[in-house]
């Protein structure tokens, strides 16, 4: 897997700019809540209630990893 990834990716390091402290003033900012929201845990009903998986075709194309849709619900 390390390979395969490193080869699609490459080895190049990137330097990133700081960040800018006047748009994180400016911005639209999470809660306190929010945050804690996305870290609480999560269970099989929460999936299928989202629809976002179960909305997509069974024979659409393969992701990058070669499965389909149909793969992911299955599983």
């Amino acid at each position: 897997m390390f390979k395969f990834y490193k080869e699609l990716l490459g080895q190049r390091l990137m330097m990133r700019d700081g960040v800018n402290p006047e748009v994180i003033q400016t911005e639209n900012q999470l809660s306190v809540e929010q945050p804690l929201k996305m870290c609480a845990p999560f269970f099989d009903h929460d999936i299928k209630e989202a629809k976002a998986m179960f909305s997509i075709p069974n024979i659409k194309s393969p992701g990058p990893g070669g499965y389909n849709g149909g793969f992911y619900k299955a599983t």
